[in-house]
C-alpha cells in the first residue's frame, strides 16, 4: 500500500514539473511578435529564371536563394525538400488553400489544411440574420486525406469529393478564370461560378521565418475577384450579376519556427459613385523571428479594379478577440511606401470569435474567426495624384492564428 501511494505521489510531482514546463516554455512564445520597424519591403529578383521554375531554396546549400514579394510569378517552385532545416522538411512541410466567396448577403470560406500527418478542410457560411449581423451557420470538415493541392506551388486548383462535400477547382491557364465548384450538403449549399482572373494583379511573397534561413513562408494572395455564376443556399437559388459577388484567396506553403502567431485581416467592398472594386489586406506575425537584416518584405496591400498598391507594415492596436481592432500603416522616417496608408477600425459581430483546431500541448493550431465590420480611410497614389478612400461598415474577416508544431 505504502509503494502504491509512493507511486502515485512520483507521478503527481512528475506531472506538476511537467505543467509547470510547459507554462514557462510555451505561454511566452503564445504571444504574436510584430515586425520590427525599417524593414525595406524587398523584392523578388526572378529575373534569372528563364522559362523553367524558380526555385527558392538552394539545392547545395540548404537554405533560401531569395526572398521578398512580386507580382504575377508563377514560374516559382516551392523546393521544400531540399530545405535542410532541423528534422526532415517533408514532415515539417504545411500548405493551406484559403478561399473566400462574398455571394450576396453570405460569406463562404473554404479552407483546405495539411500540417503533417493531419489534413483537414473546413466550409464555413456566414449568413445575414434579421439583427444585420453575420453568425456562424455550420461547418462541414474533411479529415484523413486531403483534397488533391499541388504542394510544389501556391497552386489554386484543388479536388475531393466524399458524397456530402464536394469540391472542383480548376484554372484555366488560357482564359485566366477559376472554375471553382463547391457543394456541402449538411449546409444545403451549392456554388458553381467563375471567378475571372483577367487584369487583375496576384502578389507572391516569400518570407524566411529564422535567421538561419531553412524555414519559410510562401504564399500569393489576391482579392476582389470578380465572380459570375449561380448558388443555391438554404433552398434558394441566386444569380451573380443580380448580386455582388466578389473572391479572394491566399495560399500558403511553408516550414515554419516550431512557435509561429500571425493574424489576418481583409476586406472587399464596391466604392459608392465609381463603382470600383476595392480590397485590403493586413496580417503580421509570420517572419518576426528573422531579425537578421531589415532587408525583407511582409504581405499588406490594397487593390482597386485589380491592380496592386503594396503597403507598410500594418501594426495592429488592439489584439483583444472580442473588442475593437484599430490597424494603422506605420508613419515616420521607416516608410517606403510615404504616400500610402490605412487606418482602419474592425468591430466583430456577434458571436465571433469562431474557434478551431487542436491543442495537443506540444503540438496545437488553434484559429480565431471573427466577422465584423471594417471603417476607415486609406490614401495612395494614383497615377500621380494622391486618392483618399473612405469607407464605412464593410464586412470582413480578421483571423488569429496561434501554432506550435
Amino acid at each position: 500500500m505504502q509503494s502504491k501511494l509512493l507511486t502515485l505521489f512520483r507521478i503527481g510531482v512528475t506531472l506538476a514539473i511537467l505543467l509547470t514546463v510547459y507554462e514557462s516554455f510555451f505561454t511566452p512564445g503564445d504571444k504574436r511578435q510584430q515586425t520590427t520597424s525599417g524593414i525595406n519591403q524587398r523584392q523578388l529578383n526572378i529575373t534569372n529564371a528563364g522559362k523553367s521554375d524558380f526555385k527558392i531554396i538552394s539545392e547545395e546549400l540548404g537554405t533560401l536563394i531569395d526572398h521578398g514579394w512580386a507580382l504575377n510569378s508563377e514560374r516559382i517552385k516551392i523546393n521544400y525538400e531540399d530545405s535542410r532545416c532541423l528534422f526532415p522538411a517533408k514532415l515539417r512541410y504545411k500548405a493551406f488553400n484559403n478561399y473566400q466567396l462574398q455571394l450576396g448577403d453570405i460569406l463562404v470560406q473554404l479552407k483546405i489544411q495539411f500540417f503533417y500527418p493531419f489534413c483537414k478542410a473546413s466550409i464555413l457560411v456566414y449568413g445575414d440574420s434579421l439583427q444585420n449581423k453575420y453568425e456562424t451557420v455550420n461547418s462541414s470538415t474533411i479529415r484523413g486525406h486531403c483534397p488533391e493541392i499541388d504542394f510544389h506551388k501556391t497552386e489554386l486548383s484543388s479536388k475531393y469529393g466524399d458524397g456530402d462535400i464536394g469540391i472542383d477547382i480548376d484554372l484555366d491557364p488560357k482564359s485566366e478564370a477559376i472554375k471553382f465548384s463547391l457543394q456541402a450538403r449538411k449546409l444545403s449549399l451549392n456554388v458553381t461560378v467563375q471567378i475571372s482572373r483577367q487584369n487583375y494583379d496576384e502578389q507572391f511573397s516569400v518570407l524566411p521565418v529564422d535567421d538561419v534561413q531553412t524555414n519559410f513562408y510562401a504564399s500569393s494572395k489576391s482579392a476582389g475577384l470578380k465572380v459570375s455564376g449561380n448558388y443555391l443556399y438554404k433552398g434558394k437559388n441566386n444569380t451573380c450579376g443580380d448580386k455582388e459577388c466578389f473572391a479572394s484567396y491566399d495560399i500558403g506553403r511553408g516550414i515554419f519556427c516550431h512557435q509561429t502567431q500571425w493574424y489576418s485581416a481583409s476586406l472587399t467592398t464596391v466604392l459608392p459613385g465609381t463603382n470600383e472594386i476595392f480590397s485590403l489586406f493586413f496580417g503580421d506575425g509570420i517572419g518576426t523571428h528573422f531579425n537578421k537584416t531589415l532587408d525583407k518584405a511582409m504581405e499588406d496591400f490594397l487593390m482597386i479594379n485589380g491592380k496592386h498598391y503594396k503597403l507598410d507594415i500594418t501594426r495592429l492596436e488592439n489584439n483583444n478577440l472580442t473588442s475593437k481592432h484599430i490597424f494603422r500603416t506605420i508613419g515616420g522616417i521607416d516608410r517606403i511606401y510615404p504616400k500610402r496608408g490605412c487606418d482602419v477600425k474592425f468591430e466583430p459581430l456577434q458571436g465571433s470569435p469562431i474557434h478551431q483546431g487542436f491543442d495537443f500541448g506540444f503540438y496545437a493550431f488553434k484559429q480565431d474567426i471573427l466577422v465584423g465590420n471594417f471603417t476607415g480611410t486609406c490614401h495612395f497614389e494614383q497615377n500621380g495624384p494622391l486618392r483618399v478612400i473612405k469607407f464605412r461598415n464593410v464586412r470582413g474577416v480578421v483571423e488569429h492564428v496561434t501554432a506550435r508544431w
